[in-house]
């Protein structure tokens, strides 16, 4: 089959289009997709380039890729909730990375059924930005915390585009604040933002007080401090994490560990002197959420904003998107029309 992979450690130019074996379901819970089409997010880039190699190295060549739609090709015996020819999407993991390809390997927990109302190209924008909000909400506790305002950075992000809909249409916080350039700013208000700021033109630390809750998605956490209400709550994606968290999703030796929380100590600690509960999250796939996303998306409560669209071929050129910044939604790449 066809599939894009890197060969070193670096950037877009270590990206190849090119053969590799295609998957077979080999365990019970296994499912195999025909890609249709897949998402790309700025871990992929971070893998690739080596920013994360202190906690995991790779091997080479690697794929890279976790974000699919498209059909379900092969079940495992013990499958129960899918069936070849299901339109399905998921969130892989990292040891499955790969969704830039033909075909793709998973397992069942990982899968939902694609949302009805969605084509490929937007049910795959979908799995890791819209489940890292929905974990980052839960971790706070929006629910139980009963919050009436919330601010998100860059909300017109892959991840904040989908935050600030959850936040609004789903949790009814009162007050949605988040911060993007004059030019998305409708965009955003339309997707239900309540105060919108003009991060090149305001500060919002002048402009904003008293929030329950704060979602970081552009590593400056600690600029948030000063807006959030004593006993508030701050989760952050973009950060250092520390080494706890990190250990709880991947098997790390003690110096690394340690070294995660020496540099991460600094916000932590800054987090403690503001009275804010600050965490750092990593995403959990899981295809029990994708599975409430699904409703909520058919519901008409979210949807995806697609600001380009690849094609396998030009997967260089998708994660020179993506690592340019500045994306309005996120980067598709479609594998198959």
């Amino acid at each position: 089959m066809k599939a894009a992979y890197v060969t070193a450690y670096g950037g877009p130019e270590k990206i190849v289009v090119g053969e590799w074996d295609k998957p077979t379901a080999t365990a019970p819970d296994h499912v195999v997709i025909e890609v249709f089409a897949a998402s790309l997010n700025p871990i992929d880039y971070k893998r690739n380039r080596g920013d994360m190699r202190i906690m995991k190295s790779e091997t080479f060549p690697h794929r890279f890729g976790y974000d699919v739609s498209g059909i379900v090709a092969e079940t495992g015996t013990g499958v129960t909730n899918f069936n070849v020819g299901d339109a399905v999407y998921a969130r892989v993991d990292e040891e499955e990375a790969g969704t830039l390809a033909e075909y793709v390997l998973t397992t069942e927990s990982k899968c939902a059924k694609k949302p009805s109302n969605m084509n490929h190209k937007e049910a795959a924008a979908l799995p890791l930005a819209a489940m890292t909000a929905l974990q980052a909400f839960e971790r706070a506790g929006v629910k139980n915390n009963n919050f009436k305002k919330a601010f998100i950075t860059g909300g017109a992000g892959g991840v904040g585009h989908y935050a600030i809909q959850i936040t609004k249409n789903v949790f009814g916080i009162e007050e949605v604040a988040t911060t993007v350039s004059e030019k998305k700013m409708d965009l955003i208000k339309s997707l239900g933002a309540d105060v919108v700021i003009d991060y090149k033109k305001e500060k919002y630390v002048e402009k904003l007080s008293n929030y329950d809750f704060v979602f970081d998605t552009t590593g400056e956490v600690v600029s948030t401090f000063p807006i959030i209400r004593k006993g508030g709550h701050a989760i952050s994606i973009a950060t250092i994490p520390d080494g706890d968290e990190t250990a709880r999703l991947m098997p790390i030796n003690w110096f690394v560990k340690s070294l995660l929380n020496v540099m991460s100590w600094n916000t932590r600690r800054l987090a403690k002197v503001a009275n804010v509960n600050y965490q750092y999250i990593f995403l959990r796939a899981s295809g029990a959420e994708l599975e409430r996303i699904r409703q909520w998306v058919e519901e008409g409560k979210i949807k995806s904003v697609i600001d380009s669209i690849y094609s396998l071929d030009q997967s260089a050129e998708a994660m020179q998107k993506i690592m340019d910044g500045h994306a309005t939604g996120k980067i598709v790449v479609e594998v198959k029309a």
